[in-house]
């Protein structure tokens, strides 16, 4: 794994106080399954900010 993922997982971790690296990447991955779901059945993910401004979650 690359050191920058590491980093990132780590750094997540510490941030949503995960008990665990596997605990960030099960979190990741149940968000990313939801949301690729939403796209599959042709709904659009959207983040809007705290100004009120919404923008597509693009999905690679």
């Amino acid at each position: 794994m690359p050191e920058a993922t590491k980093e990132s997982i780590d750094r997540l971790r510490e941030v949503t106080q995960a008990d665990s690296a596997t605990e960030v990447i099960r979190r990741a991955l149940a968000v990313y399954d939801f949301l690729w779901s939403c796209k599959k059945s042709g709904e659009t993910p959207m983040v809007r900010s705290q100004d009120g401004k919404e923008r597509e979650l693009l999905l690679l």
